[in-house]
């Protein structure tokens, strides 16, 4: 997700939210396009994992695009809870579950923006979205200021970031700043089946 642009925003359970800034990437097009690329290097990289217990590893990502924020729901155990909201985030969630294990959803909005550059099919039962089948390789680096995030100081970082994030950063490995950027988003849940 990093080396395409994208900022990984939550971490919940088996899933990741993700957002690509229209202006970091310079362009609505050029965000759905780096976002829809990372989602199919992902799907590869996840088809060559060895089976967990026998049952292989797949994913399902959705793709949305629009405004979104994070909306600040108070505090666990002195930290802050943000849950990312809005357009961008229901059409996301919304692709995702249009589509089976190892594919990507992506809403029409998010097709549109494709423009030539990716082909997709009409996924089953949900006309609004579409399944991504391929994506054309994108030349060179995500713009500079997609790759490049303010340092964030452990003191302040720790009422908003979970424990596990927390006691990395303080153990040392203070290089672990793309976590706090400020959107296409992509939703990726992994699950294992037969």
């Amino acid at each position: 997700i990093v080396e395409h642009g994208g900022s990984i925003i939550t971490l919940a359970g088996d899933e990741i939210v993700a957002v690509w800034p229209t202006t970091d990437m310079g362009s609505p097009e050029a965000a759905v396009l780096w976002a829809a690329r990372a989602a199919m290097v992902i799907q590869e990289k996840v088809s060559q994992l060895a089976p967990v217990g026998g049952y292989p590893i797949r994913l399902r990502a959705g793709i949305g695009f629009g405004p979104a924020w994070l909306l600040d729901i108070g505090r666990e155990r002195g930290r802050r809870v943000f849950v990312p909201v809005g357009p961008a985030i229901y059409e996301m969630g919304y692709a995702q579950k249009a589509v089976a294990a190892s594919e990507t959803g992506v809403s029409v909005t998010v097709r549109s923006l494709l423009g030539t550059h990716a082909r997709t099919e009409a996924a089953s039962g949900r006309p609004a979205v579409c399944r991504l089948t391929t994506v054309d390789p994108i030349p060179g680096l995500p713009p500079a200021s997609a790759r490049s995030h303010r340092q964030v100081s452990p003191e302040l970082a720790a009422r908003y970031v979970p424990d596990a994030v927390l006691e990395r950063m303080l153990s040392g490995h203070g290089k672990f700043q793309p976590e706090f950027a400020p959107i296409t988003a992509m939703f990726v849940t992994f699950r294992t089946e037969r």
